[in-house]
């Protein structure tokens, strides 16, 4: 549910802020992170298509994952996150 709402934040934004984005998946071996990756200003306006619910992307990824955050480095925006996973063992 959090990796939809990732790639949609990126597929609503009007006028597509970059052509491409990159999804990356880190499996850890107490957590699991996932990152999309795009050319937006993370402090620049992110206006998405409006669709009932279209917004509250984050919120629901805010909700379902035990951290995330979003950073640029390089001009690249990473919106990620990260969550918390236990193996049991038989």
């Amino acid at each position: 549910m959090a990796a939809d709402e990732l790639v949609a934040q990126w597929l609503l934004v009007e006028p597509p802020v970059s052509d491409t984005l990159t999804f990356e998946i880190d499996v850890g071996r107490d957590e699991v992170t996932i990152a999309v990756e795009d050319g937006a200003d993370p402090l620049g306006p992110r206006p998405v298509a409006a669709r009932d619910g279209a917004t509250l992307g984050l919120v629901v990824v805010d909700e379902v994952s035990d951290r995330w955050g979003i950073e640029e480095k390089g001009g690249v925006t990473r919106t990620w996150a990260t969550f918390a996973v236990s193996v049991s063992r038989r």
